[in-house]
């Protein structure tokens, strides 16, 4: 509303409103005191009195005159037996009146019948004529009679002021503080705040002039002037789009005339690119407007296909080169392979000529010894020889050169596989170790699912015994059991992938190990190849110097 208020042409209005605002806020604390009273102790004053003041007050007094009779009941004091039974009377009459007057001021706070207060003042007047003949007769008292009538006395005077103030206020227009306060507090503002929306009423009762009836007349003068601004906006709208249709005609026909043209050829050329003809012109590229973008746009297109084409004859190119390379790469391997294959066949055929030789020479040396004196004759076909054998020991040292070296490259290569297959060994132990950690946690994931299975019956039990309340924690239950069913399921499956896992990298373990200890095998073998190889060496390299010089 005070958005509103912002926007009203009366000031009339918007001073009402102003001070409307402060009754109504106004109103607000009375009525929340209203109610603070409402809902406490304090609504009906008189009963507090009662209950706070008077009650406690008359229950000592009754205690203090009932001890007294008491007493008189239990004395063992002679003495006038008329005189005492009359002191009796007194304190049974001052104890009668004043608790059945203490019950009709009970009953007039409940009631409010007057009825109630003249009989509570006639029993006030007899207690208080009681009082004074026990008070004369004070001196017929045992001391502990005395002792409870001086705090009978006390409490009296305490007590007597408190009735007139209950009825007084029981009598008054505050016996009930919430409707007083509803009818002296919230009741007048909230009659001047239907003054202010309503009005003043008449001789008739009815309200009128109010803040209401002035915003309606307001707002029936703002509906008729808004009808007459739409009449008049409608009709500009109509001509508006009479104009539009108008103007929209003829940039259509410009429009038509400006693009469709250009775009027709482009089309053309488009269609020229699309069936492979990248020698096609593309007109309005030196166009400045939309349409020069778009030939743009195919000119970037064209080119592209064309360096597409390069770039494939490139591509093309560069495959054949990469093909005819492989070609001599395994030309080359193979050539090696029958290389180093005759290279061994050659250290093998060389080493039987060598032992042949040897032999050879051994029994001609036995034969030299024992035909000493043919010396002479043979020692031009000694030297022969000699040359022949020393050639053969040049060739064969060459070879055994080249079988360590071939050796030597053979056990560096069986190192680096070893030392690959002892990585790939790691490699598939640390993965044998990582399923293993995964089927630990399956594990745990399917005692999970068993543990949700068993709460998830537990709930259906539940719900069972709680009948139609627990249909939907019912539903609920079964839908969780068959998520723990399906997680149990899938787990299992999960874990005899894992086993099937962990098998195959098992055995991955023991070829590698097969692997690495053949490939040990055969560095091994290839390492007393070569030393086999160098001790062949330097016999061949003795046995070509002990040549030289025999020759």
């Amino acid at each position: 509303m005070d958005k509103l208020s912002s926007h009203w042409t009366n000031p009339a209005n918007v001073k009402k409103w102003t001070d409307f605002k402060v009754v109504l806020d106004e109103f607000k604390i009375a009525q929340q005191q209203v109610e603070d009273i409402a809902n406490g102790p304090d609504q009906f004053p008189a009963n507090v009195i009662l209950l706070n003041e008077a009650a406690p007050l008359a229950g000592k007094m009754l205690g203090a005159i009932t001890a007294m009779i008491d007493e008189e009941g239990s004395n063992p004091q002679g003495g006038d037996e008329y005189s005492r039974k009359r002191l009796l009377g007194m304190m049974a009459d001052v104890r009668g009146t004043f608790a059945v007057g203490l019950a009709n001021i009970r009953a007039y706070l409940l009631s409010g019948d007057e009825k109630f207060r003249g009989n509570f003042d006639k029993l006030w007047a007899k207690n208080t004529k009681r009082f004074g003949d026990l008070t004369d007769a004070a001196n017929m008292l045992t001391p502990a009679q005395a002792e409870q009538f001086a705090l009978f006395y006390e409490l009296r005077e305490k007590f007597a002021p408190l009735p007139p103030r209950m009825f007084e206020i029981g009598g008054s227009k505050k016996w009930n503080m919430a409707n007083y306060t509803l009818v002296t507090e919230a009741a007048p503002r909230a009659g001047k705040l239907l003054t202010t929306l309503s009005g003043e009423k008449d001789e008739a009762g009815q309200r009128s002039g109010g803040m209401v009836a002035n915003q309606k007349r307001l707002l029936n003068e703002d509906a008729d002037l808004l009808a007459d601004e739409m009449n008049n906006l409608v009709i500009l709208q109509w001509v508006l789009l009479a104009a539009g249709l108008v103007i929209g005609i003829a940039v259509g026909f410009a429009t038509i005339r400006a693009i469709v043209g250009p775009i027709t050829s482009m089309t053309g050329a488009m269609g020229e690119l699309a069936g492979g003809n990248k020698g096609t012109e593309i007109p309005g590229t030196e166009r400045k407007d939309e349409i020069g973008e778009m030939a743009g746009a195919v000119q970037v297109f064209k080119e592209n296909m064309i360096k597409n084409d390069e770039m494939a004859e490139a591509q093309r190119k560069e495959d054949e080169i990469k093909h005819q390379r492989g070609e001599k790469i395994e030309k080359l391997t193979s050539d090696f392979d029958n290389t180093v294959s005759n290279s061994l066949g050659a250290v093998a055929s060389a080493s039987t000529e060598l032992n042949a030789t040897s032999e050879t020479m051994a029994a001609s040396s036995e034969e030299t010894t024992r035909q000493a004196t043919a010396v002479a004759a043979a020692a031009e076909e000694a030297s022969t020889n000699v040359q022949t054998v020393a050639s053969a020991s040049e060739e064969l040292s060459s070879s055994i050169d080249e079988i360590r070296r071939q050796v030597s490259q053979s056990t560096d290569i069986a190192g680096k596989a070893v030392d690959e297959a002892k990585r790939t060994d790691s490699t598939v132990r640390s993965l044998s170790e990582a399923a293993g950690k995964i089927g630990d946690v399956v594990a745990l994931i399917t005692d999970i699912a068993e543990q949700t299975n068993l709460l998830a019956l537990n709930a259906t039990i539940e719900a069972a015994r709680a009948g139609d309340a627990g249909k939907g924690f019912a539903v609920v239950a079964n839908e969780v059991k068959s998520l723990a069913n399906q997680t149990a399921k899938a787990t299992d499956e999960i874990g005899g992938q894992i086993k099937g896992m962990q098998v195959v990298t098992e055995e991955a373990v023991s070829a590698i190990e097969g692997i690495s200890s053949i490939i040990d095998e055969i560095s091994t073998i290839s390492t007393s190849i070569a030393s086999a190889v160098e001790e062949q060496s330097a016999a061949t390299t003795e046995i070509s110097r002990n040549v030289q010089q025999a020759a």
